[in-house]
């Protein structure tokens, strides 16, 4: 056994590297050997995680300390012959963090004790908004900008960035393990330096390793995957399992929640949803944090694929991109037995197709009213990385768009009118979805009427049809007064209806929407004043 090491320091939450020297050489170091290590902390607490080799004889183990004080670590080594890798020992010491950025603050993001939505580790409510980024670590190039919009040096960066400041919470991606380059993108880097066999360490640190830093440093979930249903699944559960602990070593430390892939699910028939349970199965196994597990699902993911596998613990749905999905849809996940949240993680991106401008908004809304605790938008230019307007990429799906135009598109403000919206009513995940009860309202078109509320003390209706009249709330207590007020979810604008509406018989008549457009009704105790926005849009 190698001495004990001495004691290094780390703030809570953040991660810390420990770096080891193989004593031997390997033929192949990423698959003749394999190193794991258990920290345990002053509470007694385990966490175990695998390290990964990281190039010629080092090695390493990332860890993110979850509680304060001294904790205490041992690696271990398939190769009980390596004192370089095998019985290492040592200690952290873990003091309070001092930023600003609540990924920290707070905790990793869980699955909420209700099982209905995500919230940080101690128990702060956390609003999943999501920028789709789909291949991101392939094709987004680090060292490269051509925005003509503004100065950058990276489109990886300028593009987190323009995410960050306007509210998105969550970076949806993954890295495709099988190297297709797809609708004109070249790849930035190869994962392999023997195909499928053999991992190249160099790309995961000079590409992944900046992004994933970067993000994290940010304070973004960053929602990871392996690869998209059968493109990726090709390889084979030897290859992607190989790929899916790597991968899982290298970034459990990160603040992630697990996508498993893109629309795994998709067409069975090709035999890689084996393939795919086989990935969670060793993400699940590997990641001592235990961060949320889903598989995100293809547009018809009936019946609910994996919802009842040991290691899953939410769905990652998709509404797809040419409708929207329907209140009964979405009461399916409600009902599902054991209840676990939902989330619609993939529904008409903006600018693609002929998608109406206004069916990204409409989706997103409609999707929070009806139990989805979160929504990851998607806009063409960004989710495939277009880089500009002469280079061929997914152009008959995205319009020819490149990433600056999409980045430039007004769902991405509107976006941020939705989250700071219900972030201002401070208790936004007690809203129940109604799907229809006549309890809580009627309606004049109740599909394009969407209602949640909590109990009786507040009602928040999303009105989407091309008419005006509404309908009438129901079930409202006659001895309170009600304010009333509509939102533009397209300006962030508010109009106040009034502030002392008395129900009669627990009813009160809505008044018709301001126009035609989409409008958010938000009806509470007088007594409520919601925060202002920051996101009105001129």
């Amino acid at each position: 056994m190698s001495a004990m090491r001495p004691a290094v320091a780390v703030q809570q939450w953040n991660r810390v590297e420990l770096g080891l020297e193989s004593s031997r050489r390997y033929p192949h170091p990423d698959t003749d050997v394999a190193i794991h290590a258990v920290f345990t902390g002053p509470s007694g607490r385990t966490i175990a995680l695998p390290g990964f080799w990281d190039g010629g004889d080092d090695w390493k183990v990332r860890f993110a300390p979850t509680e304060l004080g001294r904790w205490s670590y041992r690696v271990e080594a398939t190769d009980e012959t390596n004192p370089g890798l095998n019985e290492v020992t040592g200690l952290i010491d873990v003091t309070p963090y001092t930023g600003d950025l609540d990924i920290y603050q707070h905790g990793f993001v869980r699955v909420s004790a209700n099982r209905r939505a995500f919230e940080y580790a101690d128990g702060t409510p956390f609003f999943w908004l999501a920028n789709t980024h789909w291949q991101a670590p392939n094709y987004e190039r680090l060292h490269e900008c051509n925005n003509p919009y503004e100065p950058c040096d990276s489109q990886f960066r300028c593009s987190a960035d323009n995410d960050r400041a306007r509210g998105f919470s969550v970076y949806q991606t993954y890295p495709d393990a099988a190297m297709n380059d797809g609708g004109g993108n070249v790849s930035q880097v190869d994962w392999w330096t023997t195909k499928y066999t053999h991992l190249n360490p160099r790309a995961f640190a000079e590409q992944f390793d900046v992004m994933m830093d970067y993000l994290a440093d940010q304070g973004t979930v960053i929602a990871l995957g392996m690869g998209v249903h059968t493109q990726t699944g090709q390889i084979g559960p030897a290859a992607l399992t190989h790929f899916a602990r790597y991968v899982t070593a290298r970034y459990a430390a990160h603040p992630v929640v697990w996508i498993t892939g893109q629309e795994v699910d998709i067409e069975n028939e090709h035999g890689k949803l084996s393939t795919w349970k086989a990935v969670a199965e060793t993400i699940a196994a590997n990641d001592g944090y235990r961060h949320p597990l889903g598989a995100h699902m293809y547009t018809e993911g009936e019946p609910k694929t994996f919802g009842e596998e040991p290691w899953h613990d939410w769905f990652p749905t998709q509404g797809g991109h040419e409708s929207i999905r329907t209140q009964a849809h979405y009461k399916s996940y409600w009902d599902f037995s054991p209840t676990k949240p939902y989330l619609e993680t993939e529904a008409n991106y903006e600018g693609i197709w002929t998608v109406p401008d206004a069916a990204p908004r409409q989706s997103a809304w409609k999707a929070l009213q009806s139990g989805s605790y979160g929504y990851s938008y998607g806009v063409a230019g960004v989710w495939a990385m277009k880089w500009d307007y002469d280079v061929p990429g997914w152009d008959s799906f995205q319009n020819g768009t490149p990433w600056f135009d999409g980045l430039r598109r007004p769902g991405g403000a509107q976006m941020t009118i939705l989250k700071e919206f219900y972030e201002s009513l401070g208790d936004w995940q007690r809203l129940v979805p109604r799907f229809g009860d006549p309890a809580y309202a009627v309606f004049d078109r109740p599909e394009q009427s969407v209602l949640s509320t909590d109990g009786n003390t507040r009602y928040v209706v999303y009105f989407y049809d091309a008419e005006r009249t509404t309908g009438a709330l129901a079930g409202m207590d006659d001895a309170q007064s009600y304010r009333a007020e509509w939102l533009d979810p397209r300006t962030g604008g508010r109009i106040l209806i009034s502030e002392t509406i008395t129900p009669v018989a627990g009813a009160w008549q809505i008044p018709d929407k301001p126009d035609a457009d989409d409008w958010v009704l938000h009806v509470t105790y007088s007594a409520f004043r919601p925060a202002v926005l920051s996101a009105t849009v001129k």
